[in-house]
């Protein structure tokens, strides 16, 4: 699996995690005379995605993700502790009902808002990920390679170079085109050229789908 697979998958769970917050929870309790922490399955199912995906992620990403996902089952527990107190109260004929709920209203708001906010944060690391892997990503032609090759101010015309490897990063590529003499018109059309190189399927696959993206 790739980084950025990865990273979406990820995005994903957080994400699945993040609507249940807002509005699955409120919905389960309407439906159900209880709840507990097990039936917070997107919870849990985004805890699982992270430890299952952290190999394939980028480590401040992996990091952030863990920290906002703890954050989160603490804010959770105390929404369940103040729901619990509610319903107990009202069971018992104590308190007031309205200023029960509404506490554990606004912690599971408070809840939603800064993890809602960690969000924010991740998807910043996710982007900076995907940019780091899109600067280091390397094109590997393997087989015969016929015609000019240039580089390092060298021209090599013609010839068969062979079963040699080309190994160029993305990002050096598309300096060298930038730099180049040539016209802005052949600049574009190279670029494009390349771009659609990038996105087959099938190179998508190979490179992790990541480097068409830095053509812009």
């Amino acid at each position: 699996m790739q980084g950025a697979e990865a990273g979406r998958l990820l995005w994903e769970s957080l994400v699945g995690a993040e609507r249940y917050i807002r509005s699955g929870i409120a919905a389960q309790i309407a439906e159900s005379q209880s709840l507990h922490g097990e039936d917070m399955i997107p919870i849990i199912l985004a805890y699982d995605a992270t430890r299952r995906l952290s190999p394939y992620l980028d480590d401040a990403v992996y990091q952030a993700s863990t920290r906002a996902l703890e954050f989160l089952e603490q804010d959770l527990n105390s929404f369940l502790d103040l729901l619990r107190v509610a319903v107990d109260n009202r069971n018992r004929g104590l308190g007031s009902e309205d200023e029960d709920r509404d506490s554990a209203n606004r912690a599971l708001a408070q809840a939603y808002t800064q993890f809602r906010q960690r969000l924010d944060q991740i998807s910043t690391k996710l982007r900076e990920g995907v940019e780091k892997s899109e600067a280091t990503a390397t094109l590997n032609f393997s087989g015969p390679v016929t015609g000019q090759v240039f580089g390092g101010g060298q021209t090599v015309a013609g010839g068969n170079i062979g079963s040699s490897v080309l190994t160029l990063p993305v990002g050096d590529l598309i300096q060298r085109v930038d730099n180049s003499g040539a016209s802005a018109a052949e600049k574009k059309e190279a670029k494009s050229r390349l771009r659609a190189f990038l996105e087959h399927p099938l190179v998508a696959a190979v490179v992790g789908g990541a480097s068409g993206a830095a053509l812009g």
